[in-house]
């Protein structure tokens, strides 16, 4: 039987990171951001399990170029897992680098980061207590330059990709996870009883 969905995600997926952990933070999301209606019939598509990064020839540039980026411009939606979020080891991979630089070409795409409902608490509770200090302690780790992968033969193929734009990535990504948080607190300000603090917090954020 053929399954339609209402809704589809693109997650990345980096080396380290806990699956079960992921799972978990996937389906906490899911059930309660104000976004993502209709859970029960969302695919979440994980890079993982799209794309195998280790199979031979998977490395070419017009894979990556067209293939890779146009899968990512039709399921339109683009959710990273942040957790922790003060270690966001996703924007120090040279692949979810890459792409976030996909999700940003396309301006249709939505972008979305997902925590666990404890990992997003104590998020509120840094950025109210630190404002700017944290923030910009997080996006600092944000070059394309710098960034790891574990092969060697996707990351050249990638920077021969994007090599004129490495500072215009950097900056995209800046400005898009620094919106997700401005957006997010404002969300928090409209719920939130303690409204001062918020407005602090928000009046912070650069």
């Amino acid at each position: 039987m053929k399954v339609k969905y209402n809704k589809q995600k693109f997650l990345y997926h980096i080396v380290g990171c806990v699956i079960s952990l992921k799972c978990i933070t996937i389906k906490q999301y899911l059930k309660y951001s104000k976004s993502s209606s209709s859970s029960s019939n969302t695919a979440v598509w994980v890079d993982l399990f799209s794309y195998n990064q280790h199979l031979e020839g998977n490395n070419q540039s017009d894979f990556i170029r067209t293939t890779f980026s146009s899968v990512i411009e039709r399921i339109g939606y683009t959710m990273m897992v942040l957790t922790p979020w003060d270690d966001p080891k996703p924007l120090t991979r040279t692949w979810c680098l890459y792409e976030l630089f996909c999700t940003i070409k396309s301006k249709d795409i939505q972008f979305e980061i997902a925590m666990t409902t404890n990992e997003k608490s104590r998020f509120i509770q840094d950025i109210c207590q630190k404002g700017s200090e944290e923030v910009n302690k997080m996006l600092s780790i944000v070059s394309v330059q710098r960034s790891q992968c574990s092969k060697i033969e996707d990351q050249l193929c990638i920077f021969q990709l994007v090599e004129d734009k490495f500072h215009e990535i950097n900056s995209e990504v800046f400005h898009l996870i620094r919106k997700w948080i401005i957006k997010t607190m404002k969300e928090e300000l409209i719920n939130c009883s303690d409204r001062s603090t918020l407005l602090f917090a928000n009046a912070t954020i650069p």
